[in-house]
């Protein structure tokens, strides 16, 4: 396990995340309907990004079509309209 940075920690409270462990990796659990997880991928410790589905199977699927090198670029590509999207509670 690679150790976060205290800016990763920063950056993860900011945008909403909660920290847990599992399947051998480090995530992070969005709360809200689409159960969106980031962690550092096992191979190369690059950051990825998944939905609930892809994480409980330990398939490494990016939504984005790419990996992150650090948390902090992750934050940067994701577009507020998407953030909200994907990661916030909606009422339909």
């Amino acid at each position: 396990m690679p150790i976060v940075k205290n800016t990763d920690l920063q950056l993860i409270e900011k945008h909403g995340f909660k920290e847990n462990h599992a399947f051998n990796i480090q995530w992070y659990k969005v709360q809200g309907p689409y159960y969106t997880f980031i962690w550092m991928n096992r191979d190369d410790w690059e950051v990825c990004i998944s939905d609930f589905g892809n994480a409980r199977t330990g398939l490494v699927t990016n939504i984005f079509g790419h990996r992150y090198k650090t948390l902090e670029e992750l934050f940067e590509d994701i577009c507020t309209e998407n953030r909200k999207r994907l990661w916030s509670v909606q009422d339909e």
